[in-house]
């Protein structure tokens, strides 16, 4: 069993903000996913949602074009 699989423990989806969301496991329990909702939240401007929150990462890393 691989720590990394969540296929083996599945997953849940939360909401951080509308459009802003993760996958959790999925056997945390509501206590839990709200601790973790709050902390998410409240440091949400750590994650990269998208590639233009990568300061500093040249956009032809990021943008593929057909």
């Amino acid at each position: 069993m691989s720590i990394f699989s969540m296929e083996e423990f599945g997953s849940s989806t939360i909401e951080i903000f509308p459009g802003k969301t993760l996958n959790i496991n999925k056997n945390l329990e509501k206590s839990q996913q709200g601790e973790l909702n709050k902390i998410l939240q409240k440091h949400s401007t750590a994650f990269a949602w998208e590639y233009t929150d990568m300061k500093g990462i040249d956009p032809k890393t990021c943008i593929h074009r057909i």
